[in-house]
């Protein structure tokens, strides 16, 4: 199996085995949170069976043998490389990521990297990876509705800079948030970028399930940009699941929504007049539930923050 020092190559940035075994973590939590538990995923390992230890999905080597191994060896070319995901997407294969250790594929395979960019969908673009959703016709196994419905909006940059700007002045220093957006660039320190897993979309008991586990891992709130109101709108398990059992802290309509988590949560008490759903972003302003605890400790008052 290869390490993480093996992993570099033409290109590549050395890094050290305990950096690699962190950076494979990261990518592990990531696909968790971006790719459908059924979908196949393809995997740049150079032979690293802990990167395709990625759950319950399907995961493959890429380059691997028709037995399922790692090939041992590079693609010759970069048709060759592009001829070699075809395969595997034919076989099932709907998802490819790439680590860092590997971005030089995307230089030194001239024609994979324009096959990607033209035939497939980036949902993931960050320092760790890049995750790419296979889309062209064929016979693969991924049932393209079921993997679309989960798929979060991104932000633009100027909103990230927005929310960055409003999370950094409300949130307490230090704390941590996952914030519901397929972006993965400006985040302030401490939000991750979250994506729900496919059953947390479609059911509300596996949603609070994922939001209690944010929740067990440190992560103290939960953040909806404005570009994903609509979204929200549109799949209310997860919004049902953060309305009954986490505490509503503010709602911006021009910037976002806050809920402070709330592990293994029992439902909230409703409040008379509490919105029974989240609103499109065009709809009117609604009266949000506070967390008075939370923003006493703030210092601000109920309402401050509220979009009034």
């Amino acid at each position: 199996m290869a390490t993480g020092t093996e992993l570099t190559a033409e290109g590549a940035s050395k890094v050290t085995a305990a950096e690699y075994q962190q950076l494979v973590e990261r990518i592990q939590e990531l696909v968790r949170y971006t790719v459908p538990p059924t979908a196949t995923t393809v995997v740049v390992t150079r032979g690293d069976d802990e990167l395709v230890q990625l759950g319950e999905r399907p995961a493959w080597h890429f380059p691997r043998l028709p037995d399922g191994q790692y090939s041992g060896e590079y693609p010759a070319d970069g048709p060759a490389a592009v001829s070699h995901l075809e395969e595997l997407r034919a076989e099932g294969a709907a998802y490819l990521v790439l680590p860092n250790t590997a971005f030089w594929w995307l230089d030194f395979y001239e024609e994979l990297g324009t096959h990607l960019e033209e035939h497939c969908e980036e949902v993931v673009s960050n320092a760790d990876c890049r995750i790419y959703r296979l889309l062209e016709e064929g016979s693969y196994a991924a049932d393209r509705a079921l993997v679309s419905v989960a798929h979060v909006p991104g932000m633009t940059r100027a909103d990230g800079r927005t929310l960055s700007s409003f999370l950094d002045s409300l949130l307490p220093v230090g704390a941590r948030s996952a914030v519901l957006t397929a972006s993965t660039t400006q985040l302030p320190a401490g939000a991750e970028s979250w994506q729900p897993p496919q059953a947390a979309v479609s059911e509300e008991h596996a949603a609070e399930r994922e939001l209690s586990a944010l929740a067990a891992r440190g992560v103290e709130f939960f953040v909806i940009p404005e570009p994903s109101f609509d979204w929200l709108a549109a799949h209310p398990p997860l919004g049902a699941a953060l309305r009954s059992s986490h505490r509503l802290v503010t709602r911006q309509h021009f910037i976002c929504e806050i809920y402070e988590l709330r592990e293994n949560a029992e439902p909230a008490p409703a409040r008379e007049g509490a919105p029974p759903a989240p609103t499109p972003r065009h709809a009117v302003s609604e009266q949000p539930r506070r967390n008075r605890s939370l923003l006493e400790r703030l210092g601000l008052r109920a309402g401050q923050f509220d979009g009034r």
